[in-house]
């Protein structure tokens, strides 16, 4: 028999020991309790597990990787599966090991499903504050609600799992997270705007670290050494430009699978299979364009040097 809950956190951890407590103290002390935390660790070889094992808490499951895969992305469909498979649950949150929850996060996306009760699939996600712990400062994540479109997620998908929350209709539809794409969030994110799914919520409900240990770290372009950084690991690195390419390939794979006939889907298709400067035509067509100039002119970039 199946576990009840109402809400189901997933968590993947990979030697956390810096910041994993203070995370799982703000999950744990929310002002809704009626949740099951599942974490996963991916075989950590500092003081992760014991920092988990101190807890006495029976919403609290924790998992260990047994199998020869690793990664961020491998450990979050391990535990996207095991909820599917073990507990019977309404909503589905995920959650990163650095992070610090305001105590109304689970609170605020349960009000805003229960105000839009008839959304059979749905994700909502939030905004949050970005915590730089280079520079000390802490600031909103969105200022505006961004275009959630298949085609702007694509060229660069800024949706972060730990800001989200899915009802079962939409979990149920995402099915399984591959293991082969670039990231849990992205795939999720993906097809969420195929079923045009995405609502926001403007307010701030997390805090999300910057730091120079993060399993997902996002890239400074700010800085004139930030810049030359990304268009070098993006464009000028063929191993990285082809390693890109190729998972877009492997996400179109598997989204003609689950969606054979989608508009979204055949149009990406038809960029990936076409040959150098047919795919930037095909996309210009189609409306690809990432949320800056700079996303938009390196992903361009890529379709056409891509052999």
């Amino acid at each position: 028999m199946n576990i009840k809950t109402e809400v189901v956190i997933l968590l993947a951890t990979y030697n956390g020991e810096k910041y994993l407590k203070e995370q799982l103290d703000s999950i744990l002390h929310q002002t809704y309790s009626n949740f099951l935390l599942v974490i996963r660790d991916d075989n950590s070889t500092d003081s992760t597990l014991k920092i988990i094992e101190s807890y006495n808490d029976s919403r609290l499951i924790a998992l260990k990787n047994n199998t020869n895969k690793h990664g961020q992305v491998s450990n979050f469909a391990n535990l996207y599966e095991y909820a599917l498979r073990n507990i019977d649950f309404n909503y589905l949150m995920f959650s990163d090991q650095d992070d610090i929850w305001y105590e109304n996060k689970i609170s605020l996306c349960l009000k805003f499903f229960a105000e839009h009760k008839a959304l059979s699939k749905a994700l909502v996600y939030t905004n949050y504050t970005v915590w730089n712990m280079k520079t000390r400062t802490q600031v909103p994540a969105y200022t505006e609600q961004l275009d959630s479109s298949f085609n702007r997620l694509f060229v660069q998908s800024w949706l972060m799992g730990c800001t989200m929350m899915m009802n079962r209709g939409l979990v149920n539809e995402i099915g399984v997270i591959p293991e082969d794409v670039e990231n849990h969030d992205y795939w999720v994110a993906l097809v969420s705007a195929i079923n045009n799914s995405i609502f926001y919520l403007n307010t701030e409900t997390m805090k999300h670290r910057l730091h120079d240990s993060n399993v997902t770290t996002r890239q400074d372009t700010t800085s004139i050494l930030g810049r030359l950084k990304t268009i070098s690991d993006n464009l000028l690195n063929s191993k990285s430009r082809n390693k890109k390419f190729m998972f877009w390939k492997k996400t179109y794979y598997h989204l003609k699978q689950q969606y054979p006939d989608n508009r979204n889907v055949k149009e990406l298709g038809n960029i990936l299979n076409s040959h150098s400067i047919s795919r930037c035509f095909r996309a210009k067509q189609y409306g690809y364009n990432g949320l800056s100039k700079k996303s938009t002119i390196l992903f361009y970039l890529l379709l056409l040097n891509f052999r």
